[in-house]
């Protein structure tokens, strides 16, 4: 929201350094689109505003954008010890649940307007989550929301 506000006044860099804009934008490039439940909570803030942020600062095919892009490194992530099950390793591996990226951030997007949720949905497709995934995160919204 001050990446919004700090729009309308212009409070940019022009008229001082480290301004209200360069805060904002920095707070959210460094700790918002880090972080999938960030992420969420910004976009689902985002569809209360009555100034459109997308139109303002891009910031919400940002927020979709990175929900998608840390929603499929989760996905990578997650199939790395089957990758390296031919190496000898003093550890345990932990064996997880398939349905363990949806559980843990797919749960989140209840809070989405039907719009904003169909436009994540859109975006993590494009950029090869599992369909299974996918599925198991409609199913929930569907059952959460509708």
């Amino acid at each position: 929201m001050l990446r919004c506000a700090s729009h309308f006044p212009e409070m940019t860099e022009e008229f001082a350094d480290k301004n209200l804009e360069s805060r904002a934008e920095s707070y959210l490039t460094h700790v918002v689109l880090t972080s999938i439940p960030n992420s969420i909570a910004v976009l689902h803030t985002c569809d209360t505003l009555i100034s459109s942020p997308e139109e303002i600062t891009n910031l919400v095919p940002r927020l979709i954008n990175s929900i998608a892009n840390n929603a499929c490194k989760e996905q990578l992530a997650s199939g790395l010890p089957k990758l390296n099950h031919t190496y000898p390793s003093k550890l345990p591996i932990p064996t997880s649940d398939p349905n363990t990226p949806s559980n843990w951030w797919g749960k989140s997007l209840v809070v989405l307007s039907l719009d904003f949720f169909h436009r994540v949905l859109t975006t993590v497709k494009s950029k090869g989550l599992k369909q299974d995934v996918i599925s198991n995160i409609l199913i929930n919204y569907a059952h959460n929301s509708l």
